[in-house]
């Protein structure tokens, strides 16, 4: 068992191993959990299919977007770069009133919101969605 799970009883170590999805780490000097998806060879679409179940099932009852936002499958979406941007369209395609819009502003570095559509989730997804159009980003 590593140095930085010491403080945990003798079993523990065992219970964080067989964890499929989720390893912790001990941050000493923070003193806070960091929760870290395990890294995984899989194809960029396998990839995005199982970040984004796991964030649509894990955040289902969060009501505060910045927590949905935050959640570490999420992350991991915006992780995965231009790879993910066919991806999220094509599930903005399926479900317009999903909170992609943070995810496509990280991963692109745009906004093509206009002001008075902030904050209407479907009025975004619809922005993106002609975004993505006018620059040659097919749905897979």
């Amino acid at each position: 068992m590593s140095q930085a799970l010491q403080w945990l009883p003798d079993d523990a170590g065992e219970e964080l191993d067989r964890a499929p999805e989720w390893q912790c780490e001990y941050d000493i000097s923070w003193g806070l959990f960091e929760p870290r998806l395990p890294r995984r060879a899989d194809d960029p679409k396998s990839r995005f299919s199982r970040l984004s179940a796991q964030w649509k099932n894990e955040t289902a009852h969060y009501s505060m977007k910045w927590q949905i936002a935050l959640h570490p499958a999420y992350l991991g979406i915006i992780g995965m770069g231009q790879d993910a941007i066919a991806f999220i369209m094509a599930d903005l395609e399926q479900e317009p009133a999903d909170l992609w819009s943070w995810a496509l502003e990280a991963i692109s570095g745009e906004n093509p919101i206009p002001q008075e559509d902030r904050g209407d989730l479907v009025a975004e997804g619809q922005h993106w969605l002609r975004w993505a159009k006018n620059r040659g980003y097919s749905s897979r």
